[in-house]
């Protein structure tokens, strides 16, 4: 009975002053175990654009490319903040939209064509919330709960002081912003590192044209491109010739191949195949 109260106080107090939280940029510090095979992590910053109709959860080196691609710069100045940006771990877009309670998710595949599969959004029945768990984060109140999605256990701390159902990934379901989330086994971790209410003009990032197809199709492409690493390359109109060197090491293209794919194989992933 205590946890229903409080679960239909908390949603009731979303639905009256969501809409005084229209516009906003959270930063989330993601902390991640990069393989299988040891346990050095990795740390990375994303970012979720949130407005009244939906939010845009995108990587901020992926963000930081696509403001690059505006700048009037000379290839070497480009290839220069390349370089210094570095290299995109995450390389999708996610897309909820509050209005159908769906979530997008839009990668590059083959041909330079976006695609996407589309579900229905993380809803309240996913998630037990703990009404005696409840802290201080970022200065604001936050309550604990916990639910199973992609393979893992993950807990999650949010708070009803931002009244936004809405957190990192396509995570959501939650009456309140998601400022914290762990998963059991310690391989991602997101934690909220900065709350911008004002969005500067030009900030949001534009989402590439992109189809949506059937998830078991999107995932067809992606085993295609896991199978041969030069699949995305050579679907561009790209060769690789010669052999390849990788830390000091000279390969061959078959060598190199097996490489990526090994590397690939043992990366781990937000969701368990």
């Amino acid at each position: 009975m205590k946890y229903l109260l409080l679960f239909n106080f908390l949603f009731s107090n979303l639905a009256v002053s969501s809409e005084l939280y229209n516009d906003l940029i959270i930063t989330y510090k993601t902390e991640f175990r990069v393989n299988k095979s040891n346990n050095h992590k990795k740390t990375e910053l994303m970012k979720l654009f949130i407005n009244p109709k939906g939010s845009l959860f995108i990587d901020n080196k992926l963000l930081l490319f696509a403001q690059l691609s505006k700048k009037k710069l000379s290839p070497q100045e480009k290839v220069k903040e390349k370089a210094m940006i570095g290299a995109t771990y995450f390389k999708f877009y996610l897309i909820k939209d509050y209005t159908e309670n769906s979530t997008t998710f839009i990668e590059e595949h083959l041909n330079r064509q976006y695609n996407a599969y589309r579900k229905p959004s993380l809803s309240p029945e996913n998630w037990t919330i703990n009404s005696d768990k409840d802290s201080t984060i970022a200065g604001l109140q936050a309550f604990k709960a916990e639910c199973l999605f992609g393979g893992r256990n993950w807990t999650a701390w949010f708070t009803p002081e931002i009244p936004v159902s809405d957190g990192p990934y396509k995570f959501s379901g939650l009456p309140g912003l998601i400022l914290k989330l762990e998963s059991a086994d310690g391989d991602y971790a997101f934690h909220i590192s900065g709350i911008e209410r004002q969005v500067p003009a030009g900030a949001i990032p534009v989402i590439p044209d992109y189809q949506v197809i059937d998830e078991s199709r999107f995932k067809e492409i992606k085993q295609v491109m896991l199978d041969n690493p030069f699949a995305q390359l050579q679907s561009r109109g790209g060769t690789i010739e010669g052999n390849i060197t990788v830390d000091d090491k000279v390969m061959t293209q078959d060598e190199f191949a097996l490489y990526l794919k090994k590397a690939r194989m043992d990366a781990v992933q937000l969701e368990k195949e």
